[in-house]
Parts: structure tokens; C-alpha cells; sequence
């Protein structure tokens, strides 16, 4: 049985549409559901915690720890910001607070996500030229001289320059999306070049830590042999 946990009616209501026997859906918040303690054999959260406020990812693995049995397993995923240096380190920081990591699978999109930003620029650019509010937004994304790049290139005179460059991007940007071959020799690739630098999402397969640590068992001091032992 799967009991379905969203923050969305819309959803819930979807489910109950489908008149499926073994799924139930409950409208909830996460990190701070009402469900059971240590009830579940099995929880998924699939690519949820960048969608909180940073003061909440700690709760976020707590509330995951309370509602999962001490022996159950907990199935967490999310994307990875590859501009930042540190971003996997921190998620996987934050999962060992209350669950130890028993297999880490990762995906290696870096070059497949440039690719896809560059070519989808022309769209963005003719966009903004005419979208003060966009523009002001991407301009707050970037930092330094890729501000200022943003602002010059996105000013009223050269929306149908961009307007033209997106016409001629397009298929290209669906090409790229549709080719499944094409998005895993990149990862490849990424993954050959930039090893970890490259990681784009990680999913994870945890059990939940157990609060008191199972005690250590003393060696046994080893009894030196007589030689008469040796020797026999």
C-alpha cells in the first residue's frame, strides 16, 4: 500500500480520480507532516528540498527520520547546483545528520546543461528586452562582469537580432532535449573531464541513524605462544 503525500488538492484529488486500490492520498505539508511515527517501511521525497527556505533542510531530514521504522529506508533525491562548489558536499552532510548512506547514485549533466543555457539565450535575451521585470531578475541571477554581459545584451535595439538567433536555435534546443543519445555521451564526456565537478543530481538510499551508537567489542588480548608450542 502507498500512502501519497502532497501540498496540492489538485493532486490529491487526481489520485482519488484514478480509483487505484492501493494508493491513498493525504493532503500535507512538508517538513512538518502529521504522519505516524516510524510507520513507513519505505519513503521517497523526490527532488522537494531545494523548494524550502534554507533554514528548513535540517528539518527536512528530521521529519524524513521520524515517520521512517528504524529498519526502513528512505529514497531522497535532488538536483545540484553546478555552479556551486559545494553543494553536494553540503546536501550529503545534511542526509548524515540522521541517516547513514548506503548507496549514492549520481547524474553528469554539466556540459548538457551549458549547452541547453546557451543555446536557449537568443529566447531569453529577446525576452527580456521587452520584460523590464525579467530583465531585472536575470540580472540579480548573475554576478560581476555576467551582469553587465546580461544587461548590454538584452537592451531594447537588439530584441529582433535575438528575436532572428532564436529562431535559428530552436530546433537545436529541441534536439537536444529529445535525444536520449545525445545526453548520455555528454554525460559521459562530463563525467571523463570533470569527474565530480560535474555532478547535476544524486539520489540516495539511506537507513535512518540509530541515536545511540552500538558499542564497540574489545579485542581480545592474543596469548603468546610457549616455544615448545611454537616449535609442535
Amino acid at each position: 500500500t502507498v500512502q501519497a503525500i502532497d501540498i496540492s488538492q489538485i493532486s490529491i484529488d487526481r489520485i482519488s480520480d484514478m480509483k487505484l486500490t492501493d494508493v491513498t492520498g493525504s493532503l500535507d505539508y512538508m517538513p512538518r507532516t502529521k504522519l505516524q511515527d516510524d510507520y513507513f517501511d519505505i519513503v521517497v521525497c523526490a527532488d522537494l528540498i531545494a523548494y524550502f527556505p534554507h533554514e528548513e533542510h535540517r528539518i527536512f531530514f528530521s521529519e524524513l527520520a521520524r515517520v521512517v521504522k528504524p529498519d526502513g529506508i528512505a529514497v531522497i533525491s535532488t538536483s545540484i547546483d553546478i555552479d556551486s562548489i559545494d553543494a553536494l558536499e553540503r546536501f550529503i552532510e545534511l542526509a548524515e545528520t540522521e541517516f547513514e548512506i548506503e548507496t549514492a547514485q549520481f547524474s553528469y549533466h554539466l556540459l548538457y546543461l551549458r549547452l541547453r543555457s546557451l543555446l536557449k539565450c537568443p529566447a531569453l535575451c529577446a525576452e527580456a528586452s521587452v520584460d523590464p521585470k525579467l530583465r531585472e531578475k536575470e540580472q540579480h541571477k548573475r554576478r560581476f562582469i555576467g551582469g553587465h554581459w546580461f544587461t548590454l545584451c538584452s537592451m531594447r535595439f537588439l530584441h529582433y537580432f535575438w528575436k532572428g538567433m532564436n529562431i535559428a536555435t530552436s530546433p537545436l534546443v529541441k534536439m537536444l532535449d529529445q535525444s536520449n543519445f545525445l545526453l548520455r555521451h555528454l554525460e559521459s564526456v562530463s563525467q571523463f573531464i570533470y569527474n565530480q565537478s560535474a555532478i547535476s543530481h544524486v539520489i540516495l538510499i539511506c537507513r535512518r541513524r540509530s541515536m545511540i551508537e552500538e558499542p564497540v567489542p574489545k579485542e581480545l588480548p592474543i596469548e603468546r605462544k610457549q616455544k615448545r608450542q611454537v616449535w609442535e
